[in-house]
C-alpha cells in the first residue's frame, strides 16, 4: 500500500506517492485547487491503492501558525472525512525552496525572481520531500 504525500495550495495541489514498502516519494502530478480535486485525488487513492494521506503543514520559518496554516489544516481534516484514511500534517517549511534550490542552483534570489523562474512542477517535487520527510520520520530505529 502507498502513502500519498500532498503540498496543500490554493491554486494548485502537489500530489507524491510512496513506494509499497513506505521507504521513498516520488513526484506524482499537480492538480487544481478547484472543484475537481477531490475526484481529482480520488482517482490516484483508489488507482493506486493508497492507504494513508500526509498533508504539508506551513508555518512561518519559527514554526509559528500562518493564514496557511489552518486552509491546509482544514484541507487535511476534508481528506480524512471523504477518504476515510489515517491523515496526518508534517511540517513543510523550506519544502519549496529546496525544490527551487535543486533545480536552478540559485538559493539567493529573492522571492519575486524565484516565482519568475519557478519549474513547473515544483508542488509535485514539494509534496515528494513532505512525504520523505514523513517516511524518514516513521523509519528512525531509537
Amino acid at each position: 500500500m502507498k502513502i500519498l504525500g500532498v503540498d496543500f495550495g490554493t491554486k494548485r495541489i502537489g500530489l507524491a506517492l510512496s513506494d509499497d514498502g513506505g521507504s521513498l516519494a516520488f513526484p506524482e502530478s499537480i492538480i487544481l485547487n478547484d472543484k475537481n480535486a477531490f475526484n481529482n485525488i480520488r482517482n490516484i487513492i483508489e488507482g493506486r491503492e493508497v492507504s494513508e494521506i500526509v498533508v504539508g503543514l506551513p508555518t512561518d520559518t519559527g514554526g509559528e501558525d500562518t493564514t496557511a496554516t489552518a486552509q491546509a489544516k482544514k484541507f487535511a481534516d476534508d481528506l480524512q472525512v471523504e477518504f476515510n484514511l489515517p491523515t496526518h500534517m508534517m511540517d513543510e517549511r523550506f519544502s519549496s525552496f529546496s525544490v527551487f534550490s535543486e533545480n536552478t542552483g540559485k538559493e539567493n534570489l529573492n522571492a519575486r525572481k524565484q516565482k519568475m523562474i519557478r519549474p513547473v512542477d515544483v508542488d509535485a517535487q514539494a509534496a515528494a520531500i513532505i512525504l520523505q520527510r514523513y517516511l524518514d520520520s516513521r523509519n528512525i530505529k531509537i
